[in-house]
């Protein structure tokens, strides 16, 4: 009985902790989209491009910010499909 008790345990503390993962993912995820949504605005207005600028000109850098910018809109499309925040609303 007593280790049947610490596997519930052990499970309910594993899905909080999950929650809160995915919690933070999703908010880290929207910092880099909001980040990379206002280097695009300023970039297309200016022609300045603030990432690249950041990463001193090191093209490699500029490449990885840009394909974690595209990690996170993916990541957000899963969260969409999968949590379906928007169900409330009709």
């Amino acid at each position: 009985m007593i280790f049947a008790r610490m596997i519930f345990a052990r499970m309910i503390f594993a899905r909080k902790a999950n929650t809160v993962k995915m919690k933070f993912t999703t908010v880290l995820c929207s910092v880099i989209l909001l980040l990379t949504a206002f280097n695009a605005t300023l970039w297309a207005f200016s022609g300045f491009n603030l990432i690249y600028f950041l990463v001193f000109k090191n093209s490699l850098l500029y490449r990885i910010l840009t394909a974690l910018s595209g990690v996170a809109a993916l990541w957000h499309i899963f969260w969409l499909v999968t949590f379906r925040p928007l169900d409330s609303l009709q």
